[in-house]
């Protein structure tokens, strides 16, 4: 009955990930879109952990790094990693991450492509040139409104109680580039939603602990470098991972100095930003009057009728958007 419950629970939350964007900004009270500031990444993922009901925790005095460009380490658990780690670095990275991942959820992978706010790179490193890599790698980042990006330096997910070793790839980069580094572990993601189990929780309680920012310029070489960066974050998983919840502060977004990124973007730009938006939400109401007309026609039932199939899957996404449309209407007139 549990494996039954935790696959059950697993698709329902795979279907809310795979459409959480459009059903952010129609939903979402805090999601907004305009011309300069935006805060619509850091409420997609405010939204996701409304939905699973996470509670986030931050232990020990230091806090996110906050004044310019980064690179946060994180641990890498699950697919819960993609909007808990943005939220817990307030808004302020872009993420780093397998093409797959833009493959399996195109719905807000490609928002994060049009909005800047996610690099997709292939895995397979044979034969790579490092030097244009770094050099797309530093182009993306500066294209992009936010101040840095959150990278996975184990280089794969893993749910074990003790971390891999860590990739060079990304820290010879920040190490070039000399740009600040700053360990952020977080536990629990994994119980959020994950593949690798095939279950889902809600109600997930995780600990963040932050790190001390490691710069590379107080180093001589690449080498000293990393020893640091293995040193810290070893005592830093074992800080996060030794904690308790009665040791630590919940973190809610009126705590936190949320970073609102200003796009200096042409007009053009800036309606495909909208169009596609909205355009997300259109698919979703389409997709979701398409599969009940469907089921409906399977199941011989005629709950909806007006005519014929296409009739059918008209009327229903008719009312749907008017649905949507009214429901942003009223949380708007609300705030």
């Amino acid at each position: 009955m549990k494996a039954i419950k935790d696959k059950m629970s697993f698709l329902f939350a795979m279907l809310i990930f795979y459409w959480s964007f459009p059903l952010t900004v129609a939903f979402g009270t805090d999601w907004s879109l305009s011309y300069k500031a935006r805060n619509d990444i850091f409420f997609w993922t405010a939204f996701l952990l409304g939905f699973f009901k996470v509670r986030t925790y931050r232990i020990g005095e230091q806090g996110c790094y906050r004044d310019g460009s980064c690179i946060w380490l994180c641990n890498h658990r699950d697919w819960g990693d993609f909007f808990i780690d943005l939220y817990v670095v307030e808004g302020r990275a872009c993420f780093l991450s397998r093409l797959m991942v833009l493959i399996a959820f195109p719905v807000f992978g490609f928002y994060g492509l049009v909005t800047r706010t996610a690099v997709f790179f292939r895995r397979n490193t044979k034969g790579r040139d490092f030097t244009k890599f770094n050099q797309f790698i530093s182009g993306q980042i500066q294209r992009s409104p936010c101040q840095g990006i959150v990278v996975y330096p184990e280089g794969t997910r893993n749910i074990k109680p003790e971390s891999l070793p860590l990739r060079r790839g990304m820290l010879r980069y920040a190490y070039s580039e000399r740009t600040p580094v700053q360990i952020v572990i977080t536990t629990n993601k994994e119980h959020v939603i994950s593949q690798k189990m095939q279950r889902a929780s809600f109600g997930t309680k995780c600990i963040s602990g932050f790190s001390e920012v490691i710069r590379p310029g107080d180093y001589s070489n690449f080498e000293d470098f990393f020893d640091e960066i293995n040193k810290t974050w070893k005592a830093e998983w074992k800080r996060t991972y030794g904690a308790s919840i009665s040791n630590a502060v919940e973190v809610t977004p009126s705590e936190m100095k949320l970073y609102i990124p200003f796009y200096n973007i042409k007009l053009g730009q800036y309606l495909s930003m909208m169009a596609y938006s909205y355009f997300t939400v259109a698919l979703m109401v389409g997709v979701a009057s398409f599969s009940f007309v469907l089921t409906q026609s399977m199941l011989g039932l005629r709950v909806v009728h007006f005519g014929g199939f296409s009739t059918d899957c008209i009327v229903v996404s008719i009312f749907l958007g008017v649905f949507v449309a009214c429901t942003k209407l009223i949380t708007r007139k609300q705030d």
